[in-house]
């Protein structure tokens, strides 16, 4: 019986491949455990509907990353802090409060995207941050003394 993989299974066959498996192995393990249909025409057809899907999809994400990406490259944010009579901070500026500042800006970037190096003092920093797809954009970010 031909069957048509919807997991990768070491040894038997990969995700998207065709392959001719017996009867009962496809019937009884296969076909229940979700990791294979039989390979009809219609099944084939959505497969590869399925597969042109995510195509469109992940190539919509990389143009929406690289758009995100060319915007928030090479922005300078101002971040005023207090400061004690040393000149260090009350507290650290971290990733949590660059992204309420990419927020206030119109940006929804996460906090885990984003990473800081730390900073105490007032001064000027580069942040990093990670959109995805392998893009990454750097943020000057000017800690002043101030609020």
């Amino acid at each position: 019986m031909k069957v048509l993989f919807l997991k990768d299974m070491t040894g038997v066959g990969d995700y998207g491949k065709v392959k001719d498996v017996a009867n009962g192995y496809a019937f009884n393990f296969l076909i229940p455990q979700g990791i294979a249909v039989p390979a009809t025409k219609d099944a084939l057809r959505k497969f590869q509907e399925e597969c042109a899907k995510q195509k469109r999809d992940a190539a919509k994400e990389l143009t929406t990353a690289q758009q995100l990406a060319s915007r928030v490259d090479g922005l300078e944010l101002d971040m005023p802090v207090k400061v004690n009579d040393q000149g260090t901070l009350y507290a650290a500026v971290g990733t949590q409060k660059v992204a309420q500042i990419f927020k206030t800006l119109g940006y929804d970037i996460k906090k885990t995207a984003i990473t800081v190096p730390v900073i105490k003092t007032p001064g000027q920093y580069t942040a990093v941050v990670d959109l995805g797809h392998g893009l990454e954009a750097e943020v000057r970010l000017n800690v002043v003394e101030g609020e």
